[in-house]
Order: C-alpha cells, then sequence, then structure tokens
C-alpha cells in the first residue's frame, strides 16, 4: 500500500484535507522484551498512517526492543521501573498529539481497525474508542481457558460496581482524544492500566465506544507477561478501590450496612427489657451499640466530605478538558 492511499483515507475521516494536516497521531507501544513482535506491529502501523509519531515504551527489556525500535525510526521512551501501567504514564508525558492510539507490541491486535477507530472518533465526536478483542475462531492460543473466564469475571465485576456496559474493559488497545489523555491522572503501576483507563471514562462521563477487532495468538517465541491469577486478582482489587475512589457514597451504604444491623441487634438486646419491663439489662450491648453509631456517623461524614472533593475535582477536570479542547 502506498503512502497516498491511506492519506487520502484519513481525510475522509477527518471531514477534508486541512483538517488531516492539522491533526497529529501518536502511537504508543508499552514493550517489555517484545524484539520478536515489536517490527511488525510498527510496519503494520506505518502501512496505515504513515504520518504517525510512534513512541516505543521500553520497560526495563532485556533483548533487543529498543535497538528494534530505534532501528525502525521509533521515538524510544525508557522506564526502568517494571509494570506496564509505569511504562503507560511515561509514554502520554512524552507524547504531544490531537489523538493518541495506546497498543501492546505482541502483534495479537488488529492493526488495520485503526482506521475505522479514528473514523468514529471524528464523526462521534468521541472521547475514547476500545478495540473490543474477539478471538479468532480455532486459534487455540489465544482462547487459554484462564484468561477467557478472568476476563469475564473481570467484566462482570466492573460493570456491576460502575454500572457500564463494556464488554472488554481489559482492552489493551485503544484511541483517545487529547482531551480525555490530559485530564488522565495514570496512577497505576501494572496490568490494572486498562482497569483505570476504563473507570476515569465513567469518572468524566466520557463518550466511549467500542469495535469488534480480531485478536490473535502471539508469534513464536513471545511469552505474555500477564500470570493469570497473581493479575487477576491484582486488578479485581483495584475495580474496588476505584469504585471506592468515585463513588464514596454508595460505598458508605454498602460497607455500613452490617453495622447498622449489629446496631439494631444490639439496641434490641438492650432496650427491649427496658420496654417491656422497665427494666435496662445488657448494659455492655448498649455501649457497643453505641460505639458503633458513633463509627457510622464518622463514616458517613467522611464519605460526604469524599463526595464533595470529587465534585469539585470533576468541574476542575471537565475544566480542563473544555480547555484542552479548545470550547473556553
Amino acid at each position: 500500500m502506498n503512502s497516498a492511499q491511506p492519506n487520502a483515507k484519513l481525510w475522509k475521516i477527518r471531514g477534508d484535507e486541512s483538517m488531516a494536516s492539522k491533526s497529529s497521531i501518536a502511537v504508543l507501544i508499552p514493550c517489555k522484551d517484545e524484539a520478536i513482535s515489536l517490527g511488525k506491529v510498527v510496519e503494520r502501523f506505518r502501512t496505515i498512517l504513515p504520518e504517525a509519531t510512534i513512541y516505543v515504551g521500553n520497560n526495563a527489556s532485556t533483548d533487543r526492543t529498543e535497538e528494534i525500535a530505534r532501528e525502525l525510526g521509533c521515538i524510544v521512551v525508557n522506564e526502568v521501573q517494571p509494570g506496564k501501567g509505569n511504562m503507560v504514564r511515561k509514554l502520554l508525558r512524552y507524547a504531544q498529539a490531537d489523538y493518541y492510539f495506546l497498543i501492546d507490541g505482541d502483534n495479537t491486535n488488529e492493526v488495520e481497525a485503526a482506521i475505522e477507530m479514528l473514523h468514529l472518533m471524528h464523526s462521534k465526536d468521541l472521547d475514547s474508542v476500545i478495540a473490543k478483542r474477539v478471538t479468532s475462531k480455532g486459534d487455540k492460543q489465544s482462547e487459554r481457558p484462564g484468561h477467557l473466564i478472568g476476563n469475564r469475571v473481570i467484566n462482570q465485576i466492573y460493570n456491576l460496581l460502575f454500572k457500564s456496559n463494556l464488554t472488554d474493559v481489559l482492552s489493551g488497545y485503544r484511541l483517545f482524544s487529547d482531551s480525555f489523555v490530559k485530564t488522565f491522572p495514570a496512577n497505576s503501576s501494572g496490568f490494572e492500566i486498562e482497569v483505570e483507563l476504563s473507570a476515569h471514562s465513567n469518572l468524566i462521563s466520557a463518550s466511549v465506544l467500542e469495535v469488534d477487532t480480531t485478536y490473535s495468538s502471539r508469534s513464536d517465541g513471545s511469552e505474555s507477561k500477564l500470570r493469570t491469577f497473581r493479575d487477576g486478582f491484582r486488578i479485581i482489587r483495584t475495580i474496588f478501590a476505584l469504585n471506592r475512589r468515585i463513588k464514596p457514597i454508595r460505598n458508605f451504604v454498602l460497607t455500613s450496612l452490617p453495622l447498622f444491623i449489629a446496631v439494631i441487634y444490639l439496641f434490641s438486646r438492650a432496650l427491649y427489657p427496658y420496654i417491656t419491663s422497665g427494666r435496662l439489662a445488657n448494659f455492655p450491648s448498649l455501649i457497643l451499640g453505641s460505639g458503633l453509631l458513633v463509627v457510622i456517623s464518622v463514616l458517613f461524614a467522611m464519605s460526604i466530605i469524599m463526595e464533595q472533593a470529587i465534585s469539585n475535582h470533576l468541574s476542575t477536570l471537565n475544566l480542563a478538558k473544555r480547555a484542552s479542547s479548545g470550547n473556553v
């Protein structure tokens, strides 16, 4: 495919030639020992989006990842702290663009879906597009039972807590607008970065769509860095932590309900004899119930303060988003 062809497609995506010339695209590829597959990902992006600037994040690789990235003319960003989240945070700090693609360097994603993702973002004025992974039929490696079950469980937990309808919250292939990137804090250090990205979309009420894309197996000799159980539990823990941080009052209700039931039980033990016989019994239950009631009151006050702080934070994020998109 020659360079004129994808440029013509991009003009159609963005509306006209002038928009194409003014817009910039960054491709961010976080890598940890991906020398086997990185070159294929870079070349596939160069074929469909030759004008994009490609940033390769070298996350303490021990193979030729950095050397290959430099040979291919990519901008290399090094991060010595291990963890995908650490690498993504540094890439987002370095790159400057109107559109940002985030994709793994293992060549498992359908790179060519980038054109459709750009079209959707521009035509529907989206903040983010997620490449939903659809495994190739009969591809046993990409259909690993542990990963498939884990993804399904994590998706259900996330959607239950965040009232979302996303079907692939762990997808590593995404497209972001500049305004989305500028409001994203990137606090995660590991594979939970995708969950944080999804939760941030929920927090700022971002407009997000998913696109079905083919998910293929890794190249021979390439190994996944994701550990099903260890990283899976860490991701689930992050989902609950983010939910507590974003929705404090709802979490107060859930966590305080058992305490409130205990207060009712303890008070009934102390006060029922008084109501029926005029004698105050089980004085320790009355003291313990009163103590738990104080704890519930303190938790409620804290949740109100946190809710207000989040509301103020959202106002700041929305102002930053409007400023970066030129709507102020």
